[in-house]
């Protein structure tokens, strides 16, 4: 993460560095264990860099939202199985996650007219923030409700991996010469930590501009 954190440092400060921005909507969707407890959420994406030409790097804000299976509901079992038997442990219930990192992106790995095609990785970390009182999260919930067995979701940050395939079209008549926002469409699949595998499709629009 720090080399990477390095190399995009350095190449954002290089003289023919132009800007680069994006924002977005997606629909994450947990792959992975808690793909029956928590549901498709709602995620947010900020994106803010240097465009190098042919490479984009920047900062990636995210914040996402999944509502989740209550946690009794989860000790029942009526959530796809009782979790801690299955090696899975519960989760507090509706959850929020939040990603920070930095991207290498693409952006125009096939360059025709009217559409793009790139790919993008991105490196950081997420947390799960805990949403309730944290006494009560550990007393009525976790020592009460689950027999003590807790998850370590809402401890402390997980590293973050990504990497995704983007379909961009210019807003602009075919054949100006200048350039223009973008819209896309992206398919990324994550790894978040405990939080598992993730696949999110988002629509954005993007802005390069070059020196």
């Amino acid at each position: 993460m720090s080399l990477l954190l390095t190399v995009l440092l350095w190449m954002s400060t290089s003289a023919s560095a132009g800007g680069y921005g994006s924002i977005s909507m997606g629909r994450p969707s947990i792959a992975g264990d808690l793909k029956g407890v928590l549901e498709p959420g709602r995620q947010a994406e900020l994106v803010v860099g240097a465009d190098l030409d042919k490479v984009v790097v920047g900062g990636v804000l995210r914040h996402a939202v999944h509502h989740g299976c209550h946690y009794e509901l989860q000790a029942s079992g009526e959530c796809g199985g009782l979790l801690a038997l299955g090696g899975v442990f519960p989760i507090q219930g509706s959850t929020a996650v939040r990603t920070l990192g930095a991207t290498l992106a693409l952006p125009a790995l096939l360059d025709a007219e009217q559409a793009k095609l790139g790919i993008d990785l991105t490196l950081g970390v997420v947390r799960a923030p805990l949403l309730m009182d944290e006494d009560y999260y550990e007393d009525e919930v976790v020592r009460d409700v689950w027999d003590g067995v807790g998850g370590s979701y809402h401890d402390s940050p997980m590293p973050f991996v990504a990497g995704g395939i983007v379909l961009a079209r210019p807003l602009r008549p075919i054949g100006a010469a200048t350039s223009a926002p973008e819209l896309y469409l992206k398919v990324e699949m994550s790894l978040a930590g405990s939080l598992g595998r993730q696949i999110t499709p988002s629509a954005g629009v993007r802005v390069r501009r070059g020196s």
